[in-house]
């Protein structure tokens, strides 16, 4: 049984690593990573209190280090936020809620002023409603937190992809 598993994965590492799969972190040939690019990247305020959560989840994602000092692209997100309840007891009161963001964002190239990644995230988190409000309060932020830290992946893979994207461009020869 171990005999196949191990074929198994070896299969799947060649596999992947014939379709020209990269990890994120993994160094190209010149040596230069995305994460460093990240560093690049400064986030602009959200309003809101989940705004507020979304942008301090982006700002630990893409540069841990502190603010840019020579921040080359600017991250905009909206947010908006929605609560709908899902189930209910005999009663009729709510026993279970989604809560939902949806998330647009732009990265735009501070020197030209244009978009060069758009995109829409979405995340959906759900949590119980109990006869304690302050309960519900904390299960409604503790959802609200786990939205808003999925969003940040989400966006911050796409940051990935763009700038991997950026990187295979600059090693591609001229054909010109």
């Amino acid at each position: 049984m171990w005999l196949f598993r191990f074929m198994a994965a070896a299969a799947i590492v060649v596999v992947v690593g014939g379709c020209g799969f990269r990890p994120l972190y993994g160094k190209t040939s010149e040596d230069k990573n995305v994460p460093t690019d990240f560093s690049a990247v400064a986030v602009a305020p959200i309003p809101d209190r989940v705004g507020q959560e979304l942008r301090n989840q982006l700002l630990d994602m893409l540069n841990p280090r502190g603010r840019p000092k020579n921040p080359v692209y600017t991250l905009n997100v909206s947010v908006e936020e929605k609560i709908r309840d899902l189930a209910s007891d005999s009663s009729g009161l709510a026993t279970r809620a989604n809560l939902r963001l949806d998330a647009t964002y732009a990265l735009v190239k501070d020197d030209t002023g244009q978009p060069v990644v758009k995109g829409a995230s979405l995340a959906v988190s759900s949590y119980n409603l109990v006869k304690d409000d302050f309960s519900n309060l904390t299960a409604q932020n503790d959802a609200r937190s786990r939205a808003a830290f999925h969003i940040a992946r989400q966006i911050r893979a796409r940051l990935g992809a763009f700038f991997a994207q950026q990187q295979n461009a600059s090693l591609e020869p001229d054909r010109g």
